[in-house]
């Protein structure tokens, strides 16, 4: 299972971690992890490409069934920004909603960076 957690304070997406793997023992578990690696790498490079931000700008950490992506409050406070982090969940909402036993998804308040 890939569990992902939604990191907000006060209602602005600050960032997401995502681990473990759907576990490809079928070809909708496959699909489930092509989805969920296909929206998270979109998210990073939109903030690169589209919104322009530079690599120093995010935080992220990457490993075999783990990624991070913090962005700090200043740049996150941004109707851009956010619009791309509320698409994220909406697809991921749109996955769990079919596979609901290979994606669990949950919003975590945080403090301000």
């Amino acid at each position: 299972m890939t569990e992902i957690v939604f990191f907000s304070s006060n209602n602005i997406f600050l960032g997401f971690e995502a681990k473990g793997h759907a576990y490809a023992d079928n070809d909708s578990e496959e699909i489930v992890c092509a989805g969920i690696s296909a929206l998270t790498q979109t998210f990073y490079f939109s903030l690169l490409e589209l919104l322009n931000f530079d690599e120093s700008d995010i935080y992220d950490k990457q490993t075999d069934g783990y990624l991070m992506i913090r962005v700090n409050r200043k740049l996150a406070d941004n109707e851009k920004v956010q619009l791309l982090f509320n698409s994220l969940k909406l697809g991921l909402d749109l996955i769990r909603m079919q596979f609901s036993e290979n994606l669990k998804i949950e919003i975590q308040e945080v403090q301000n960076d």
